[in-house]
């Protein structure tokens, strides 16, 4: 378009991923501003512009999403694995895929990642799987648990991870806690509450506004945030895609979780959104998560019923008390670790110059 235009030359927006960017829609949430460089926020389209690549771990990808238990052997065992039976018994040939043996977790600049292990090999027409996450203190957030599992979770939540299909996966915030639905009080604070009400994260990715002339009204435009894509990181397999959230392998599930997800302002210093008055965040410990299974409905993700006190039939820990929940916590960091690779657009760029003629 540039050389038919007549013109001589053109200009690209940008050659290379920038962590230090921000736009609009993260800016307020990015705390503090000035150390913004050291981590990566992939839900911002401001950092992932570039025809270059940079992304978190060296010299390559810390998970793949790929099954490869390689990529966990330093990852935090935050539930070993479990011996005992599960708390309740269907016996209806999906026990095993119920049956909770253990949880790891890891981290990097860019992402948060999970692994839940089952004892058979994952069913979601036999199994939904709930994960906890807090990210502040055990005494903050919703502790009624959704999906008619009549469980109460004996820690506050911040956000649910839902596992419930390769397309019906996604993850919840509590609502006091939800970016988009209070950003106008000037609060967001994941205040404690037996409530259940739970959300699904939304972004609002463009304002309502007027054109110029005041002919005519554009409309704002609200993107849920929260669906899990299923797939693979890794570029040779057939379910590669860049964007993958979770990957199911036998009885495994690997998650990863972008930090802005979790409303982490500054994961380089262990930072969390905490608005309120004139404080706007707040230095945690870590990540305290557990881990619950149910059976689902034939025609809902609801739980079938066990005619116990709950409807879960099995939890990590096994016995859920707030002394057993577990933490996870990391050293702050000052010097990102990072890898940089060609995106797919590289080449399509460099092919789409050398289509074009020389001048004369």
């Amino acid at each position: 378009a540039v050389r038919d235009a007549g013109l001589a030359g053109g200009v690209l927006f940008s050659w290379f991923d920038e962590w230090f960017k921000k736009n609009w829609i993260f800016q307020p949430y990015v705390l503090p501003p000035e150390r913004k460089p050291l981590w990566f926020n992939l839900q911002d389209p401001e950092q992932n512009y570039g025809l270059v690549a940079a992304y978190p771990g060296y010299p390559g990808k810390k998970v793949t999403l790929s099954g490869n238990m390689a990529e966990w052997g330093e990852a935090a065992v935050l539930y070993g694995e479990k011996t005992g039976t599960p708390r309740f018994r269907f016996d209806d040939g999906g026990d095993d895929s119920r049956t909770l043996l253990g949880m790891r977790i890891q981290h990097d600049e860019g992402f948060l990642y999970l692994l839940l292990e089952t004892k058979g090999a994952v069913d979601f027409d036999k199994a939904g799987y709930v994960i906890g996450i807090n990210t502040s203190s055990p005494d903050s957030g919703e502790v009624l648990v959704p999906f008619d599992t009549r469980a109460r979770s004996p820690i506050g939540l911040n956000f649910l991870v839902h596992l419930a299909g390769m397309g019906n996966s996604r993850v919840l915030v509590t609502r006091p806690y939800d970016r988009f639905l209070n950003a106008g009080k000037g609060e967001i604070v994941p205040g404690r509450s037996d409530q259940g009400a739970w959300v699904v994260l939304l972004s609002r990715t463009n304002m309502r506004r007027i054109s110029k002339d005041g002919k005519r009204f554009y409309p704002s435009h609200v993107r849920s945030m929260s669906n899990l894509k299923h797939g693979s990181l890794d570029e040779l397999r057939p379910d590669f895609h860049s964007l993958s959230d979770f990957h199911v392998a036998g009885n495994r599930v690997e998650i990863r979780i972008p930090w802005c997800q979790l409303n982490f302002t500054d994961p380089s210093s262990r930072t969390v959104l905490w608005m309120s008055g004139a404080e706007k965040s707040r230095a945690t410990d870590g990540i305290r998560a557990l881990a619950l299974s149910y059976c689902p409905r034939k025609d809902s993700p609801a739980s079938r019923k066990t005619g116990g006190r709950t409807n879960l039939t099995d939890s990590l820990p096994q016995r859920l008390a707030e002394e057993n929940v577990a933490l996870y916590s990391w050293e702050p960091w000052d010097t990102p670790v990072y890898h940089m690779y060609l995106k797919k657009s590289y080449h399509v760029y460099k092919e789409a110059l050398s289509a074009i003629p020389e001048m004369p």
